[in-house]
């Protein structure tokens, strides 16, 4: 979807990837397979229901997909 609307999106429209249940390695491998080189990715490193982040986002399992303006 990102590669589809690039040049429409360019600045206005941001994918971010967090993973919260695999090891860095694994998700530097996912990366590379899949050439998902235009999303930032972040990891929690483990779930934890009591990250602020998980908290503020009501987030209860995964996959979690959330719309920001």
């Amino acid at each position: 979807m990102l590669e589809k609307n690039e040049e429409a999106w360019k600045d206005k429209v941001k994918f971010i990837g967090a993973s919260v249940d695999d090891s860095k390695e694994t998700i530097i491998k996912r990366i590379e397979e899949r050439n998902w080189n235009k999303i930032d990715h972040y990891t929690f490193g483990s779930w934890d229901a009591n990250h602020h982040i998980i908290k503020g986002f009501n987030i209860r399992g995964i996959p979690f997909v959330a719309l920001l303006d």
